[in-house]
């Protein structure tokens, strides 16, 4: 089999007619461009060159394969100039896939400025509940909070979500704002686990538990907080999706201080050695506006829409 630099130094000799001024602009040695040559030309089974003490001359054989050979140049040249504009800029069908809320109130919007950005780039977004494994589902991008498992996979971390407790103005009018964490005993309480719950709850090296009994509960956190928005009582709600309603007072923090911990957010892919250009884009795009905390939400849906 002809290797693709053998042809590459005979382009250069045909084109200068002249095995000294090839290895110069070839930065080779003489003596590599010579053995290029006689290898090319063993492999052909023909002289591809006369050589003389004062020149050097191409043969028939020699014309017609020159011919060729700086024609299969250009065409690898070309692919290598399509593979690099690929490689620069994005381009095709990426594929997401995020938990239901943090896809709806987070990562949506975002996905809007992406594409604005990468004119040439196409999404497809699937919000689900379960843990989505990117290699068996031919996913590009999966959107993790908490920890991180699969070590197969390659993941960049994108931020942090914190749980506050809340509630509405008038619902703590009428039932009193609890103080220190056993003071929830008796409200009316909404998580997203059902029954009788142990809340553990820190406050920096502080740690307290407190058995308690949710009025409601739900596997959607908008959901609660559609709930939470009628006064029905006090809930657990992730940072960014009450951000705006603390700001406004339309929900009041209840126990500052007090919490349940943070929980990392990842941009999980499938870890080969050349990450593909869509992916990084999106990935570098993430990091990007996650990092901006003013900007890294996203515009917000209306007041008390409930997203499935």
């Amino acid at each position: 089999m002809m290797e693709l630099v053998d042809i590459r130094v005979f382009a250069k000799i045909s084109e200068l007619m002249s095995l000294s001024a090839a290895a110069n602009v070839l930065g080779m040695p003489k003596s590599s461009v010579s053995r290029s040559l006689t290898r090319l030309e063993k492999h052909l089974g023909v002289a591809l060159l006369y050589r003389t003490n004062r020149k050097l001359a191409l043969t028939d054989t020699g014309l017609l394969f020159a011919e060729d050979a700086h024609r299969i140049l250009s065409s690898i040249e070309e692919v290598e100039q399509k593979v690099g504009q690929v490689r620069l800029a994005p381009r095709g069908l990426l594929r997401v896939s995020a938990p239901v809320t943090p896809g709806q109130w987070m990562l949506a919007p975002l996905i809007s400025e992406y594409l604005v950005r990468y004119p040439e780039m196409n999404v497809a977004l699937t919000l689900t509940s379960h843990k989505v494994e990117p290699m068996a589902e031919e996913i590009d991008v999966v959107i993790r909070t908490g920890e991180l498992e699969d070590s197969r996979l390659a993941a960049r971390r994108l931020g942090t979500v914190e749980l506050k407790l809340v509630a509405t103005p008038a619902y703590l009018k009428a039932r009193g704002t609890p103080e220190v964490p056993a003071d929830l005993v008796g409200h009316e309480l909404l998580d997203i686990f059902a029954g009788n719950v142990e809340w553990r709850m820190d406050k920096g090296a502080e740690t307290e538990s407190v058995r308690v009994h949710m009025r409601f509960s739900a596997n959607d956190t908008s959901t609660i907080r559609t709930v939470l928005l009628n006064g029905t009582g006090i809930g657990w709600l992730p940072d960014y999706l009450c951000e705006e309603d603390l700001a406004t007072g339309t929900l009041i923090h209840v126990l500052p201080g007090w919490g349940r911990g943070k929980r990392d957010i990842h941009a999980v892919f499938p870890q080969h050695r050349t990450v593909s250009p869509k992916v990084r884009s999106f990935v570098d795009f993430l990091c990007e506006r996650f990092g901006d905390p003013g900007k890294a939400a996203g515009p917000r849906p209306p007041g008390k829409s409930t997203p499935r």
